[in-house]
């Protein structure tokens, strides 16, 4: 009798910690549904927009100039957060997913990977293509001798390898 008690205590002493299962726990919150649905319409059209961005570029060889290439270069980028990113940060407004995560730190550190990887891909092309841009407002005369397809070309790829480092 006198064990259940003591039990009864720490049961009820833990309780008003809120320290209850983490199974009954509900971590969402009432506004998730309405920002997850957002996220996704922002992700759809994110990827559907950029996609017919490659492919103006991509069928009009009047478009195919090294700055539209940078522009690509930057849909590319923001196609992969689309892909790659989005999703990650869908499931982490479900309560499925956020117990997921909280069971399996491998998917946490993954997802944060993930969104590092794809978001810092995209930062490069703005970066890109703001250098790229300031040669042209600085120093026009020089711009077709600076600003080459094999320059762009080697600073997209040379900005990809920074990136996945």
């Amino acid at each position: 009798m006198e064990v259940n008690k003591e039990e009864e205590n720490v049961t009820n002493v833990v309780n008003t910690w809120g320290l209850e299962s983490e199974a009954e726990e509900d971590f969402t919150r009432s506004w998730y549904p309405g920002l997850l649905t957002i996220f996704m319409i922002i992700g759809i059209c994110t990827f559907f927009g950029n996609i017919l961005t490659l492919l103006a570029y991509h069928r009009t060889p009047q478009l195919q100039t090294p700055t539209n290439f940078l522009i690509c270069n930057l849909a590319v980028g923001d196609i992969l957060v689309s892909i790659w990113g989005q999703p990650f940060i869908w499931v982490g407004y479900t309560q499925t997913g956020i117990e997921f995560n909280k069971g399996h730190k491998w998917m946490c550190l993954f997802t944060i990977s993930g969104i590092r990887l794809t978001t810092l891909a995209s930062l490069m092309a703005i970066f890109l293509l703001s250098v790229e841009r300031s040669i042209a407002v600085f120093c026009p005369f020089r711009y077709y001798n600076v600003i080459t397809d094999l320059a762009v070309r080697v600073a997209v790829a040379v900005a990809y390898f920074i990136t996945l480092l």
